[in-house]
């Protein structure tokens, strides 16, 4: 209830100027990056299954003062595509001394370990961007148009 509460200027049972404008409430928002993207992704995860309505409220509140935020969509699926890559590349490094020659001990421990890893990122971003989408629908076009282009801009 607190970050739905930041997410909006309107204060429950207060009077007209007795709340901040909308334009304090943004810049507010904005400078203290009270709900920056990441933040916003994080919120639709954990509490997106369980409370669906208000949060789609919160995120759609977040981005109408600071639409600005979906751009960060842009740098959000590179990043995300960019450590999938880094995680695939220690699996396959992995692969590689496990199929080399000679005594490898702990190369399927190490082999499962990273693989684990890297299923556990995978599992946990699928499951925090649908979240977002399912809380601001819009959001899903949004990002499917950057997974298109590559997660570039």
């Amino acid at each position: 209830m607190v970050l739905y509460r930041i997410s909006s200027n309107k204060d429950p049972g207060s009077g007209p100027g007795e709340s901040l404008s909308t334009k304090e409430h943004t810049a507010l928002l904005q400078e203290k990056r009270l709900l920056d993207l990441p933040k916003l992704l994080d919120i639709c995860a954990i509490y997106g299954h369980d409370n669906g309505e208000l949060t789609s409220s919160l995120v759609t509140n977040a981005i109408v003062v600071q639409p600005n935020l979906l751009d960060g969509i842009n740098t959000v699926l590179p990043q995300f595509l960019d450590i999938f890559h880094t995680m695939q590349d220690r699996c396959m490094d992995s692969l590689q001394v496990l199929s080399s020659p000679g005594p490898n001990v702990s190369g399927h421990t190490q082999l499962q370990k990273d693989f684990s890893e890297v299923l556990d990122f995978v599992n946990d971003a699928i499951i925090t961007l649908d979240a977002f989408a399912e809380a601001y629908q819009p959001a899903a076009l949004l990002l499917c148009a950057s997974f298109e282009r590559g997660g570039s801009s």
